[in-house]
Formats: C-alpha cells, sequence, structure tokens
C-alpha cells in the first residue's frame, strides 16, 4: 500500500514538472511584455485613424507582435499567445467541434477535471496542432496538456472560453517569439479603455467565407463596451464600424501596454457578434489569473 501511495505521488510530481519553478517565474517576470520596445511602437489610436482591422486589417510583421502564435489543425485554424516558454493561451471553443456540440475534439476518456472539479484537463501526448510563431516558422507540433478553464463547472464557451496549452519542449526566446505578461487582476477591463488586437484570421467580411489568402499577422484597436459573466468576459466595438473578429482570430491576443513599459495579454479573442455589427467578445486575462498561476506557475 506504501509503495502505491509513493507511485501516486511520483505520479503527480510527473504532471507538475512542466509548471514553471519559482525560479523560472522570476525570469519570466523580468523579460514578459519587453519586446518589442514599446518607443519603437506605433499601436496607438492615431496610427490606426481611418485603418480597416481585424477585418481588412492593418498587416504587421511578427516582430511587433513576438506573443502571437498561429495554430493549425484537423478542424481548422486559430491564433494563439505565448505567455511562458512552454505555455500558450487561446480559446477552448478551437478544440470543440462547434457551438452545438461542445465535446472536445480530442478523445473524452483522456480528460480529467482539475481545480476542484472546475477545469477540464486533458494529459497526453499528442500532435493535434502545429504551432507556428509570428514569423509563421514551426514552433512545435507537441502538446501534453490541454487545459480549459472552468468546462467542468460551466460546460459553455459563451460562458468561458479560455484554454492553456502546455507544450513538451521549451521555446527559445527570440524577436519572433517572446511571451507577453498576463495581469494579476482585471484593472485593465474597464468600459471605455482602448486596447490592440493581434490575431491570424481572414480577411472577409462575410464571415463564412471561403478564404484563400495568405496567411497575414494583423493589428487592430477595439474599446471595452460591455462586462459580463461575473467579470469573466469583456464585450468591445469599433466605435468607427471598421473592424470585427473573423475566423482564425479566435484565441487571438487582447493586449494592453502598462506604465511599466511592457505589454499585457488582458483578453483573448472569443468571437464576434451576428445580432450587433462590429461587436466582438473576449474572455479576461486578470480575471481568470488565479487558475492560470494553479496551471502553470505563471505567478
Amino acid at each position: 500500500m506504501r509503495f502505491l501511495v509513493l507511485f501516486l505521488i511520483f505520479l503527480q510530481l510527473i504532471d507538475c514538472l512542466r509548471r514553471l519553478s519559482s525560479l523560472e517565474n522570476e525570469q519570466l517576470k523580468n523579460n514578459c511584455g519587453t519586446k518589442p520596445p514599446i518607443s519603437s511602437q506605433k499601436f496607438s489610436s492615431g496610427f490606426m485613424k481611418n485603418k480597416r482591422f481585424i477585418y481588412g486589417g492593418v498587416p504587421i510583421s511578427g516582430n511587433q507582435a513576438p506573443w502571437s502564435v498561429y495554430l493549425d489543425f484537423s478542424e481548422g485554424v486559430c491564433s494563439g499567445t505565448i505567455i511562458s516558454s512552454r505555455h500558450i493561451l487561446t480559446a477552448t471553443h478551437c478544440l470543440q467541434r462547434n457551438h452545438t456540440n461542445r465535446n472536445p475534439i480530442l478523445q473524452t476518456t483522456a480528460w480529467t477535471c482539475e481545480n476542484n472539479n472546475r477545469d477540464l484537463v486533458y494529459t497526453q501526448d499528442h500532435q493535434l496542432f502545429v504551432v507556428y510563431r509570428s514569423d509563421l516558422q514551426v514552433l512545435t507540433t507537441n502538446v501534453v496538456k490541454v487545459t480549459m478553464l472552468n468546462m467542468c463547472a460551466v460546460n459553455n464557451v459563451d460562458y468561458d472560453d479560455i484554454m492553456i496549452m502546455e507544450l513538451k519542449y521549451d521555446i527559445e526566446f527570440n524577436d519572433y517569439a517572446h511571451p507577453a505578461c498576463i495581469p494579476q487582476s482585471s484593472n485593465f477591463d474597464v468600459l471605455g479603455n482602448w486596447f490592440s488586437i493581434s490575431a491570424f484570421g481572414h480577411n472577409h467580411w462575410i464571415f463564412d467565407e471561403e478564404n484563400n489568402d495568405p496567411i497575414v499577422l494583423r493589428f487592430g484597436i477595439m474599446m471595452i463596451q460591455s462586462i459580463r459573466n461575473d467579470g469573466r468576459v469583456f464585450g468591445a466595438v469599433d466605435p468607427r464600424q471598421q473592424n470585427v473578429l473573423r475566423p482564425g482570430d479566435s484565441g487571438g491576443s487582447a493586449f494592453s501596454s502598462a506604465t511599466d513599459n511592457r505589454y499585457y495579454l488582458i483578453g483573448v479573442c472569443s468571437g464576434s457578434s451576428a445580432d450587433e455589427q462590429y461587436y466582438s467578445t473576449f474572455i479576461s486575462v486578470g480575471n481568470h489569473y488565479n487558475q492560470i498561476c494553479f496551471h502553470t506557475g505563471i505567478c
């Protein structure tokens, strides 16, 4: 019996090995959100005046948003954000067949509920995704853990649409692969605040139009209009009616800079409204900080 207990403890330790250590977390705090230098960027409302994005968006080079990744898999494409050397944030619905069939694409027998039965976790080495860095060079095909936050508590992506991907091998940071910081609270989520977006979605107004365009990283800005689901979700608009999320933008980066001259991932792109044009929804990263810390060690 004692050996069984020790074996179970060993398995738990193995499962935690990919969480950041205290030293790795401190190194991440010193390094995240520092590329590119904010003084070199033109991410501002003045730069975007009279421009069109993410639909019809302004293309940017990968080193202008090095936290951005492009996810290609059997069911479609999504965007994502590097938040550590081995963790990427994206949207939960990227691994669900559609909004009426909420079962994950991955085999359901491998899923467990963790963190007080709140979060749906899949731990098995697989090659479901091809992950590309911001300049579209292959980053990895090995994902060892997928965590859908709150999906055991409320199985509804309209309530919570945020997912952590844990990689088998660490990312080598450079000008085209660099983590954004994550906020420790939802202080960025304020009505009327403007923020920026980087994602790889298609460039067509018609939502389901076939997309044969080249894959392009695009940039845009939006303004927070509403906050709902106990702060888990915020809605945003482009008052100039030029901007809306499109397929492929899901999981992309809603980001903002702070007084410490770093870029913070404040939201994960979730989707756009069929009822209200130019309205898009985002999942608050700051509101999920404690859960992200629990699963990743980014604390």
